[in-house]
């Protein structure tokens, strides 16, 4: 109904300025003009004429003000449906500038803790090298220190064998000495 009348409008709008240009002309109208002309000269025009014709000229006026209202209404709420739809759209355009910026956050922040797990990583690995190496000097020392306490003991063993053997040639020289002593003790 609206656009019937917009477009009622938009059609009497163009009359209007075509025979401000003077391109159109109506029969009717001129029809008018001499009916107006013969009934000035005459004023034979009775009351209830005019006063159907003031009815008439009412009624042009209230439907031109009603239409030019309702014309009106039809073009604020197609400005105000532009509207809302430029606010959605900057709305929608927002969404997805928020929505890129939290990815790229996101991918950042993801980037951040996959350096850090690789740096704990080859932290980690350091420390395990770190320890193996620890515990390679560990066992190399352990292995040394019994080689030596072997070598020690060893020679400590061959020490109390050569004591040893010392003792037994020296009482047996003791031994032999004795004897001889007793020996010679007897031949005399």
């Amino acid at each position: 109904m609206m656009e019937r009348l917009a477009e009622r409008r938009m059609q009497r709008e163009e009359d209007e300025s075509a025979m401000d240009r003077g391109e159109y002309y109506d029969e009717d109208e001129d029809e008018d003009e001499d009916e107006y002309e013969e009934d000035g000269e005459e004023d034979n025009q009775t009351e209830e004429q005019r006063m159907e014709e003031g009815r008439r000229m009412f009624q042009i006026f209230a439907a031109r003000m009603f239409e030019q209202r309702v014309l009106n209404a039809y073009r604020e709420k197609v400005a105000q449906e532009r509207q809302q739809k430029l606010l959605e759209e900057l709305e929608e355009e927002n969404r997805l500038k928020e929505e890129r910026e939290l990815k790229k956050l996101k991918e950042k922040e993801r980037k951040k803790a996959k350096n850090r797990a690789l740096k704990q990583q080859k932290e980690e690995e350091r420390a395990r090298r770190e320890a193996e190496r620890l515990a390679e000097e560990k066992a190399q020392r352990a292995e040394r220190e019994k080689k030596l306490e072997e070598e020690r003991k060893r020679r400590e063993e061959e020490r109390l064998k050569k004591e040893k053997e010392k003792k037994r040639l020296e009482k047996k020289k003791k031994n032999v000495d004795s004897v001889k002593n007793e020996s010679v003790n007897n031949v005399n």
